[in-house]
């Protein structure tokens, strides 16, 4: 498996570094943007290499909208969204707009990496089925690549 480079889109920074823990980084690289506009910017600067986006959405925040401009730049980009809010109407709007899939937060890492399988037809185990040192992690709020590995 090549090293996958994750977009994480979250206007909480540290939820978004709790992503990159739980998925570990053992094939992942993970870019971070905490608003739509770095979103934007970070879709602009690193389109082509990105092969994932996750991000937290609300039913009257730009999260939709920024579906619309992923699916513009990359109609093949998946995009997993994270929302805190049941309402079907935001998970049909969400797949209609392009979302892979919807997950209810808090996030269950275990239905995250068969969702992220599911999106690569993987078999084998996710590498955030073994946890990273929190070392590993930069915090900072702008975007960062926090974590990279060589191939397997």
């Amino acid at each position: 498996m090549r090293n996958q480079v994750v977009l994480l889109v979250d206007q909480d920074a540290s939820v978004a570094e709790a992503i990159a823990l739980g998925l570990g980084s053992g094939h992942f690289s993970f870019l971070f943007a905490q608003d739509f506009q770095e979103a934007v910017r970070v879709l602009g600067e690193h389109g082509k290499e990105l092969s994932l986006v996750i991000t937290d959405i609300e039913p009257r925040g730009p999260g939709l909208a920024l579906l619309v401009a992923i699916k513009t730049c990359r109609q093949d980009l998946p995009v997993i969204v994270l929302t805190s809010v049941a309402d079907p109407s935001l998970s049909h709007e969400a797949r209609r707009r392009g979302a892979a899939r919807l997950l209810r937060q808090p996030i269950d890492f275990a239905e995250l990496r068969t969702v992220i399988r599911s999106i690569y037809e993987e078999e084998r185990p996710l590498p955030g089925d073994t946890p990273v040192a929190t070392a590993d992690l930069q915090t900072e709020p702008v975007v960062e690549k926090v974590s990279q590995s060589a191939e397997p």
